[in-house]
């Protein structure tokens, strides 16, 4: 395992510390469709920024779920086509409790987390 040095280590945590904030800035840049659901009488109490939630969690999942898939399996080295071929094999081809147990251990809990924090936040 390579050893990386303190220059790309501090700037891996910063990098991090930068993405991190940018469900924020969706709620800062989505404000409009946040006042607009609050204009709304069909939008529940609490609910108006439920559609910032929506498009930046349904966004961020697709690249999510790409880049888990296509990294979690460590086929010999055969090129890119190669190892999206092998990923898709293994992925239809184990059993369907893997991924019900990696969706109940990892996604679940993350996302459970945000939509309280969501609702507790607009309350």
């Amino acid at each position: 395992e390579p050893e990386y040095s303190v220059f790309v280590k501090i700037s891996v945590c910063l990098l991090a510390g930068i993405l991190s904030s940018m469900l924020q800035f969706a709620f800062i840049f989505g404000q409009d469709l946040v006042d607009i659901a609050e204009n709304d009488v069909t939008t529940p109490l609490g609910g108006s920024a439920s559609i910032i939630w929506l498009f930046a969690i349904s966004i961020g999942a697709i690249r999510s779920i790409i880049y888990g898939i296509f990294w979690s399996y460590k086929p010999e080295p055969m090129g890119v086509w190669g190892r999206v071929i092998d990923v898709i094999h293994i992925t239809f081809t184990c059993g369907w409790w893997r991924h019900l147990c990696i969706f109940c251990t990892t996604s679940l809990p993350w996302v459970t987390q945000i939509q309280l924090y969501g609702l507790a936040a607009n309350v």
